[in-house]
Formats: C-alpha cells, sequence, structure tokens
C-alpha cells in the first residue's frame, strides 16, 4: 500500500491543449569549432562555442492573467498560439518561457514575475541570430540556478539537430550557439552529435558547474580502434570544470538505445550526495516503458556509472517527469489509455522498490483525457 503521506503531494498536471502556460559511459568536452581543439586524452574532448551574441530586449505583447481557481492561472496571448511550457520558480520569482509559432516561423518568448504570479512582464524574444542567420528555435527549458541569481536556458533549433543554444546572464541578455558536429583533433575526424530531442535543464549545487542538460541524441564518436555509435541515447552537457567559460563536457551512454523524452532533476543520495536522478521512454521489445537513471557529474569523469532499472507495464508508458525529495523519488507517466500513473519509491529508486498509483481519478473528473503530467513534491 502506498504510504498515505504521499497523499500531502501537490500534483500539477499540464494538460497541454492550449494551456500556454550500472553502466560504462563515454566523455567529450565541446567549445569552438571555429579553432584548434585544446584538449584530447583518452575519452575527453574539446573545443569551444561557435558563436556568442548579446541580446536587445524586444517587446512582444501586454500580458494578460486570467483567473481560472485558488492555485491557478493561465498566462495566455492573443495572436500566437503558444506550445511547450517550461516554467522555474524560486520564492516569489518565477519565469516562464514558451514557444510561438508566428507564420511558419518558430520563436521563443519568456517573461517574468516578481510577485508570485500576480503580474508578468512583457515577452521577450529570445534572438537566435548568429551570422545574419535567425534560426528557428523550440523546446525551450529553464532552471533557477542554486549557486547564483540568475537564470539559465537551453532551446533547440530545428534549422540544426547538432546545435544546442544558449541564454544566459543575470538579465537573460547573453545566448551563445553551440555546434555539436564535425568534431576533430589535429585534422582528424572524431565525431559527431546530432538529432538532439527535447532538452531538459537543471541547476547543480557546484560553483563550475551550476547547470547540467539532459538531451535524447545520436553521435558517432572514434576513440582510438573502437567507435561508439549513439541511437537515441542519454545525453548530459555542462560546463568543463577546466575551461568553464569557452568549453563544454558531453557525456554520453552508448550502450542505453531507444530513447525518447527525457526527464531529470536534482536530488541526493543516502550519503548526502548531490546526485541527477532521471527517466525517459525506452522501447524494450515492442513497448514503451520507462528508464530510471542516476548519477553524479562530479565524478563521471572518473565513476563510469549510470545506475538504472527499467520499470515495465503492461501499457505504454510516455512523457514521463520525475521529481526526488530526500529518499523519495516520484515519477508521472500518460498511459496508452490516456490515463496518469504515478511510481513512488522510498529507497532512492533502487530495482524492486516501486510503487504504482493510478492518479487520474483523485485529480480529474471521471472520463478526463489528460496528457503531458507534470508534478511538483510539497512534502512527504
Amino acid at each position: 500500500m502506498i504510504n498515505k503521506n504521499i497523499e500531502k503531494i501537490f500534483f500539477i498536471i499540464l494538460i497541454l491543449t492550449l494551456l500556454i502556460f550500472s553502466s560504462t559511459f563515454s566523455f567529450a568536452n565541446v567549445g569552438n569549432t571555429n579553432k584548434e581543439k585544446i584538449v584530447f586524452n583518452s575519452n575527453m574532448l574539446k573545443v569551444n562555442k561557435v558563436k556568442t551574441n548579446v541580446l536587445e530586449n524586444s517587446l512582444f505583447s501586454k500580458t494578460s492573467i486570467q483567473m481560472t481557481g485558488d492555485y491557478e492561472k493561465i498566462i495566455s496571448n492573443e495572436t500566437y498560439a503558444e506550445y511547450n511550457p517550461s516554467l522555474t520558480i524560486s520564492g516569489d520569482k518565477s519565469l516562464i518561457a514558451y514557444e510561438i509559432l508566428e507564420g511558419n516561423k518558430t520563436k521563443v518568448y519568456y517573461k517574468t514575475s516578481v510577485n508570485n504570479f500576480q503580474s508578468w512582464s512583457e515577452a521577450v524574444y529570445a534572438n537566435a541570430t548568429f551570422d545574419d542567420i535567425t534560426y528557428n528555435s523550440a523546446f525551450p527549458s529553464f532552471t533557477k540556478l542554486t549557486e547564483r541569481s540568475e537564470y539559465f536556458g537551453v532551446f533547440l533549433t530545428p534549422d540544426n539537430s547538432s546545435y544546442i543554444i544558449e541564454l544566459s546572464g543575470y538579465g537573460l541578455d547573453n545566448i551563445a550557439l553551440w555546434d555539436y558536429t564535425n568534431i576533430t583533433f589535429n585534422g582528424t575526424y572524431i565525431g559527431d552529435f546530432y538529432d538532439f530531442k527535447t532538452p531538459d535543464v537543471i541547476s547543480y549545487p557546484n560553483y563550475v558547474i551550476p547547470w547540467v542538460t539532459g538531451v535524447i541524441g545520436n553521435g558517432e564518436f572514434i576513440e582510438e580502434y573502437d567507435e561508439l555509435d549513439c541511437n537515441d541515447s542519454p545525453m548530459f552537457f555542462y560546463k568543463d570544470v577546466d575551461d568553464p567559460y569557452s568549453s563544454r563536457t558531453i557525456v554520453f551512454f552508448p550502450e542505453v538505445s531507444n530513447c525518447s523524452n527525457i526527464s531529470i532533476c536534482l536530488g541526493e543520495n543516502n550519503a548526502g550526495v548531490p546526485m541527477i536522478y532521471g527517466v525517459c521512454e525506452i522501447i524494450n521489445n515492442s513497448s514503451k516503458n520507462l528508464l530510471f537513471f542516476n548519477g553524479n557529474p562530479d565524478i563521471w569523469d572518473s565513476e563510469h556509472i549510470l545506475r538504472k532499472n527499467i520499470i515495465l507495464s503492461n501499457e505504454n508508458l510516455t512523457h514521463p517527469k520525475i521529481y526526488a525529495k530526500e529518499k523519495n523519488i516520484f515519477i508521472v507517466a500518460e498511459t496508452s489509455s490516456q490515463e496518469i500513473v504515478m511510481y513512488y519509491s522510498n529507497n532512492y529508486g533502487s530495482n524492486g522498490s516501486w510503487i504504482l498509483k493510478n492518479i487520474t481519478n483523485s485529480i480529474l473528473e471521471l472520463g478526463s483525457k489528460p496528457v503531458y503530467p507534470d508534478i511538483f513534491v510539497n512534502s512527504t
């Protein structure tokens, strides 16, 4: 039986029908393809960022807020359709980023609030223009950095599946494009990373590594005489500890494949050490199950482990989200019968510790068909 204290959990179910609102790993560092590569030893690679711009805040439209309940506010825009919101909250301050479709162009905008959602700034366009080319932008993910008083965000561009665009700075006015293709060392080609899927970025309590981005992607990487191929595999990007301002580290797991829709969060292990906990869809035979995993960026360059287990179901499980609080791990997912289920572990997600609960009828009217769940745990 599930612990009765779980009833204290506050669930947020995002129904996006115009609601805008252990394994061996491989290791590479990425930076500026306009320059010679900095370091390559063993399975480590560095290159520098490609382009960096300073944004001018271009105003988009007025904000309207519709109160629909005691705990619910819909931020709407009357001009364009809005998709894929990313909300981050820190006390009374919050930021929401989202994607809009203007004609045939997709663009990322963001708004901020400093008074607990009561009012919002006008929307600011994250202008992804580099060398006079304005890229489409999509799938934003933002976080508030633990060690600093600033937000950080990433998004993708449909124009090139090997680009990841970062937005940073205290005023979110620095934008940088990182190209992970055609990586060479001493003139010799050693790899590509590409076809990135929806990113998820979290804050990490390390001043040098203040954030970690998780994606699903493809890649080929040549290490001495071995070729490592990623086929929809989990990958993690963060600042390189030796060169944090101009290099990025990639950790990728080629032995894990056929994944999609990654979600990561920050937690701790039983020794109080920070850990990244995550979940993604994985095709297992003909079914979509969930892959749960955890790891630690502080030691990924020495401890070559991504601990993981597969959560099996009689139904396809999609669009999972994860939250960790102390030893408790919570995962919500959508089923093929359009219900929301929760998997709960009170032992750090260890294999065999998962308890299943169908929560659809607990939070929604009978006959509802919710999709795209999300979860926030207030107390356990």
